[in-house]
């Protein structure tokens, strides 16, 4: 994932153009200050238009290879309910060339998004 910039409360916050949402059954994101991963099912209805609510993980694990144990539909021997300090992430649906076309703006100073604090 890229870093993209800070929250309105100084929260680093990542960016990352995933599958269509019919396609992904669930996102992994990895913290490495902790190692931690945190998984997260992606709403059914997102809009096109603006961005969903954070959305907390639905549990959070530090077991190595949990990317691949879930993958195989292998039920991994350590998760736990989230931590209030756990990653969050929010949804939006748009095309690859909506996309590559508002980080390039962005990395160009063109397009200035005020983040809200999740």
């Amino acid at each position: 994932m890229v870093k993209s910039g800070t929250t309105s409360g100084g929260q680093t916050y990542y960016e990352k153009f995933a599958a269509s949402p019919n396609e992904a059954e669930a996102l992994l994101v990895y913290r490495p200050e902790d190692g931690s991963e945190f998984v997260f099912i992606p709403p059914t209805r997102l809009s096109t238009s603006e961005w969903s609510q954070w959305y907390m993980p639905v549990f959070a694990s530090k077991e190595f290879g949990l990317a691949f144990k879930l993958l195989n539909r292998q039920h991994p021997s350590t998760i736990a309910a989230p931590l209030v300090d756990a990653a969050r992430m929010r949804f939006i649906l748009m095309s690859f060339a909506d996309y590559s076309e508002r980080t390039k703006q962005r990395g160009l100073g063109r397009l200035v998004e005020a983040v809200p604090g999740c």
